[in-house]
Order: structure tokens, then C-alpha cells, then sequence
């Protein structure tokens, strides 16, 4: 069974991911979903700048980011109210599913129109303004 591409036009989404690769699919198929990229960002201080600037919806964050954990970015977004899914080989790690309770996990490897699922579901939906009748 196949899972439809939500349309992310409009959003603007952080990627932090170290895995040439990957990196490269996922940005190209959250551009595809109408979003704009920020990133690929390949390691953790780059990624961590990039979130204190905030200019963008929400992110995807790769866990191990050339062996440094993910979290003090993580912990940032939150703080900031910024939505965000791990995309992680490490779906089971008791960390996320205790830390991180409210955040999508997709697990590696995973098809990604899947992961852009997770995405779109995290973030805020808009607000309809009640009609003036």
C-alpha cells in the first residue's frame, strides 16, 4: 500500500542529516512536496546554528549525526516550539520514547513518502478564520 505525498508548499523544513545520500533523497523529496529546504546540515554545530536562526516550520533530524546525538538541537526546536520528526536507525532507542514523547520516530530505512507523512502531520494546522455571516 502506497502513502500519498502531502503537499508541504509553503513550509520551509531544517534537514539534519550526515549520510551524503540520504541527505540528498530527503531534501530532493521534501522539495518535490513543495517545501523549502534548509540544509542539508552533516554535522551537529552546523545543524545547532541553523536552528538558533529559526527560520523554518519544522525539521528532520537524523539521531546520530557523525557520531554526536542530535538532542542539544532537539531540545532547542522544542524549547522554540518547532515541530520535528527523527529519522533514525534507532527507532527502539528508550531515550526517544522517554525524552521525546510527543515526536514522530521513522525508522531507517523507510520509504520517504512515509517520513514527509510524519512531517506534515507534525506541524500546526492553520487556523480558519470563522466566516462573517
Amino acid at each position: 500500500m502506497s502513502v500519498k505525498t502531502p503537499n508541504l508548499a509553503g513550509q520551509r523544513i531544517l534537514i539534519v542529516e550526515d549520510e551524503v545520500l540520504l541527505a540528498h533523497d530527503v531534501c530532493a523529496s521534501v522539495a518535490e512536496a513543495g517545501a523549502t529546504v534548509t540544509g542539508p546540515f552533516h554535522k551537529l554545530e552546523d545543524a545547532y546554528d541553523a536552528a538558533t536562526d529559526a527560520r523554518f516550520e519544522a525539521a528532520i533530524l537524523d539521531v546520530d549525526i557523525a557520531g554526536k546525538l542530535v538532542f542539544p538541537v532537539a531540545d532547542l526546536l522544542e524549547a522554540k516550539g518547532i515541530p520535528f520528526v527523527f529519522h533514525t536507525a534507532r527507532p527502539e532507542s528508550q531515550t526517544l520514547r522517554t525524552r521525546y514523547t510527543e515526536t514522530p520516530i521513522c525508522g531507517k530505512p523507510a520509504a520517504l513518502d512515509w517520513l514527509l507523512r510524519l512531517l506534515s502531520e507534525a506541524l500546526p494546522r492553520p487556523t480558519v478564520a470563522p466566516s462573517k455571516d
